[in-house]
Formats: C-alpha cells, sequence, structure tokens
C-alpha cells in the first residue's frame, strides 16, 4: 500500500490538513466544508476507491425520490465516473468512484475532490429542494478522523 500511502500524504499535505504524524491507514477520511465527508480506500490492488457522503434521505423508499438518484447517475459523460448510490438501509446518499492508482496523481487526484464536492452539493441540492431530506442532512454524520483505527 505505499504507492495509496503516498498519494494520501501528498493530497492532504496539499489540502493543508496533513497532522503532524500520519501513519499508513487503510482509509483516509476528511470533511470539506463541514457538508462533505470523503473517504479514499484501496479495495483492490492498484485501484483508488473515493466514497462521498451527500445527503441521508428522510424516506429512503421514496419512488420519486429513487427515480431521480438514478437520474443522476447520467451526471457526466466526460471526465471520471462518479456514480450516485443509495444505502436501503439508512438513507445514506454517497457517491463512488473507482481509479487506477498508477493513472493518478496529486493534481489528478485535488480535480477528482473538487468535481466529487461539485457533484454531492448538487444531489444536496436538489434533494434539499424536494424537501426530502432527514433535519441534519449531512450534518448528522460521525465525522471519522485521521489516523489510526
Amino acid at each position: 500500500m505505499p504507492e495509496f500511502h503516498q498519494l494520501m500524504k501528498e493530497l492532504l499535505r496539499f489540502m493543508q490538513i496533513l497532522p503532524s504524524q500520519l501513519t499508513p491507514n487503510e482509509v483516509y477520511s476528511f470533511t470539506i466544508d463541514d457538508k462533505t465527508e470523503i473517504s479514499f480506500l484501496q479495495q483492490q490492488p492498484g485501484s483508488l476507491d473515493m466514497l462521498v457522503h451527500a445527503a441521508t434521505l428522510a424516506n429512503p423508499k421514496a419512488d420519486s425520490v429513487l427515480r431521480k438518484l438514478l437520474e443522476m447517475n447520467l451526471f457526466a459523460y466526460s471526465g471520471p465516473n462518479i456514480s450516485v448510490g443509495m444505502n436501503p438501509k439508512t438513507g445514506a446518499i454517497s457517491l463512488w468512484s473507482r481509479m487506477a492508482l498508477a493513472d493518478m496523481d496529486v493534481r489528478g487526484l485535488v480535480d477528482l475532490v473538487q468535481l466529487a464536492v461539485k457533484r454531492a452539493s448538487a444531489v444536496r441540492q436538489h434533494l434539499q429542494e424536494q424537501r426530502v431530506l432527514t433535519a441534519n442532512g449531512a450534518a448528522g454524520r460521525k465525522r471519522i478522523q485521521l489516523g489510526s483505527p
């Protein structure tokens, strides 16, 4: 996992959120704009997975909401593929992407983070307009800190 750890270290340094000591982790999570929690992990060798918590639905079984979430998977035809998904038990709406680690550098990762934050914000805004989010939206999520579990 040294390539993954090194890339995460470079990203955190670029974002100026590098703690004084950073040990290699399986998951790196941080929150941007106090609304968007982003986690990076390496589930398969040679890949980089990004999971972004966007919001939590009040009623995850509402047909109109589920249809709109499916439509949101058509957001972009260019750039990295970022899928919108939902945990059926909790109603948590997440964005997910898998990239080849060999093709990624810190600038590409920063661009991916910026795109993910933009898309999570668009998803959150649409769902807020539909009044289908929990009262605390993304704010109710437990924050995961950098460092060893």
